[in-house]
């Protein structure tokens, strides 16, 4: 059986139109919702990653707060370090004068006598010094005043003497040893006996003993300068000295 509209042709056109209205509205409040869930969905999103970038924001200015009150730290550690590198060049540019007096002890000869021992820092080898070159180094090493003065009483003879140069010389900080004087000195008498009230059978001459002569000495020498130039600046030299004993 055929079905038969009985709706007048304008009626079912506005049908048609409404029914098409219905659909468009239905489909719309449908893409309405799906926007809005995303919208819901991508706000979500959003404030967690906006927490997330607040609590990492707080968490950097906590770690800048801690960082700005660490500043004082690192400047001293800077200075402690700087310091370091300061009492190590120090310590490299330093006259070792137990190494020195040690070997000297080594290669005095019995007989000899030290009376004085003096010793000056040459302005080359103090703090700030500058290092001159080779050629300038020899010249005014040869020219300069003496930086070591040793005086004392050699036995024996003027062999005695030279030995003793000759032994300074093994001394790696000494160089330019020269002798300044050399001069003949009497020996001292040795004590005469004391006469006994006791007879004697019959009076005797007893000879004078013969005396050893001692000479007495003046050596000066140089320092060996350093190979580099002493660190920073003092003013004023340093100078140490030692007086009397007897080398072994």
């Amino acid at each position: 059986m055929n079905r038969i509209n009985l709706l007048p042709p304008a009626e079912r056109v506005k049908a048609s139109r409404e029914q098409g209205i219905a659909y468009a509205l239905l489909v719309l409040v449908a893409v309405i919702v799906v926007l809005g869930v995303v919208y819901v969905l991508e706000y979500n999103k959003i404030a967690a990653k906006q927490s997330t970038l607040d609590a990492t924001t707080a968490q950097v200015d906590q770690l800048n707060a801690e960082i700005a009150s660490l500043q004082p730290y690192e400047a001293l550690q800077g200075t402690a370090s700087a310091m370091n590198d300061m009492a190590a060049q120090v310590a490299d540019a330093r006259i070792d004068w137990a190494s020195i007096l040690g070997e000297l002890s080594l290669v005095v000869p019995d007989n000899v006598q030290f009376s004085s021992f003096s010793a000056t820092v040459p302005g080359t080898m103090q703090a700030g010094g500058a290092l001159a070159g080779a050629g300038q180094a020899s010249a005014a090493a040869t020219t300069a005043t003496p930086d070591i003065t040793i005086t004392g009483i050699a036995g024996d003879s003027h062999v005695t003497v030279a030995e003793l140069m000759v032994r300074l010389g093994l001394i790696p900080q000494f160089m330019n040893i020269e002798l300044q004087s050399s001069t003949e000195v009497a020996g001292v008498a040795p004590p005469t006996p004391t006469p006994t009230s006791e007879p004697t059978s019959a009076p005797t001459s007893t000879p004078t003993p013969t005396l050893a002569n001692d000479y007495q000495f003046s050596i000066t020498a140089n320092l060996r300068p350093f190979l580099v130039a002493p660190p920073f600046s003092v003013a004023g030299g340093v100078t140490g000295a030692a007086a009397g004993g007897t080398g072994q």
